[in-house]
């Protein structure tokens, strides 16, 4: 009796988590499609600038970080892949802070939310609050964790949809760096 019970228990909870998993996914493409004639967030594209307030308050816009190779993360608190990679995002940040790579936080939750999971991790990651989800839409986000890298003229150089480990992260960052650095040099070179 009791093993049917825990089958019973079991099979409630995985019936009950499909619709949301479904609908997440299902809204994600609605509104892409709904909004927009091209696909958004490729490479090459220039990212619309958005001005968006961190989980602490404090306004950043895309636009004022034009020079600087920005990073990205588009992650949830409640996505297991971005719970786990989200150390790897940190220590990034934190390894490329006070240089020409800026690495940053988006989440379309609350910004308590988002403050009480980095308290309670210890990340000192800075987020940005897209409750009206604005920035994903932009960014052509459909599946989380997202990272994007824009290059100094504000142009998305790349993207990978899902988790990475730290040295895949870091190396996804370093070759982007590379390439806008190859790009920056070959600029020079034609004037």
């Amino acid at each position: 009796m009791k093993i049917k019970g825990l089958i019973v228990v079991i099979a409630l909870n995985l019936v009950m988590s499909v619709p949301v998993v479904a609908s997440s996914a299902t809204i994600g493409k609605a509104e892409k499609s709904a909004t927009a004639v091209r696909p958004r967030g490729e490479s090459g594209e220039l990212v619309p600038d958005f001005d968006l307030v961190d989980a602490n308050g404090q306004h950043h816009d895309l636009k004022s970080l034009r020079g600087k190779i920005v990073v990205l993360n588009y992650w949830a608190t409640w996505c297991p892949p971005c719970r786990r990679e989200m150390s790897s995002v940190d220590n990034l940040a934190r390894r490329f802070e006070n240089s020409d790579i800026v690495v940053l936080g988006i989440s379309s939750e609350e910004a308590e939310t988002i403050r009480t999971f980095l308290h309670d991790n210890q990340y000192s990651l800075i987020t940005l609050v897209d409750t009206e989800f604005s920035a994903g839409q932009a960014l052509g986000i459909e599946v989380v964790p997202t990272t994007i890298v824009i290059g100094r003229d504000g142009r998305i150089m790349d993207r990978h949809e899902g988790a990475m480990d730290e040295a895949a992260l870091a190396d996804f960052v370093r070759q982007a760096k590379q390439a806008a650095d190859s790009a920056a040099l070959a600029r020079k070179e034609r004037r």
